[in-house]
């Protein structure tokens, strides 16, 4: 049988880069910062970071794009103790979201799994401002969102890193 590429998880591995910066995990924890949901009890600002596409001829070239989501709470929630944080939660998320932006445009040869990738920070912030209000008038969260590239090339052909 013909071993098959795995392309790697795009989205865990800009993760893996945002939480080794110790200057983006002195603003946001790493629980913070995930490929997952939002989080349930929301008392700082945090990082949600999804798949967006992938492009690529070359099974063993690929260009995964990733989108990192910026969230900061309402300024109430953002002054509380014990982290308080005396800025308006537009700009709070615009300046996180530019330096995820910076993080991962300034990556190269960067190890995962069984690739190796570089980054290009491709927009954002700026597409805004984005307000959720879904949890209410009293609970906003204020959202920027930068896009990315990895250029990711194939090292090895595995198995699946879990199986």
């Amino acid at each position: 049988m013909t071993p098959k590429i795995r392309i790697p998880f795009a989205p865990g591995a800009v993760r893996e880069a945002l939480h080794a910066d110790a200057d983006l995990i002195e603003h946001v924890p790493k629980e913070l910062i995930t490929t997952r949901d939002i989080p349930e009890n929301i008392v700082r600002p945090f990082i949600v970071i999804r798949g967006a596409g992938t492009k690529g001829d070359d099974p063993m070239l690929r260009k995964p794009f990733v989108q990192i989501d910026v969230f900061a709470p309402p300024p109430a929630i953002l002054r509380s103790e014990p982290h308080p944080i005396l800025a308006d939660p537009e700009e709070v998320a615009w300046d996180l979201a530019g330096l995820c932006g910076e993080i991962i445009g300034h990556t190269t040869a960067r190890q995962f799994r069984n690739c190796s990738w570089n980054g290009r920070w491709i927009d954002g912030p700026g597409n805004g401002p984005q307000i959720d209000r879904s949890r209410g008038e009293d609970m906003p969260l204020y959202r920027q969102t930068v896009r990315v590239e990895l250029t990711v090339t194939i090292r090895e052909h595995p198995t699946f890193w879990w199986a």
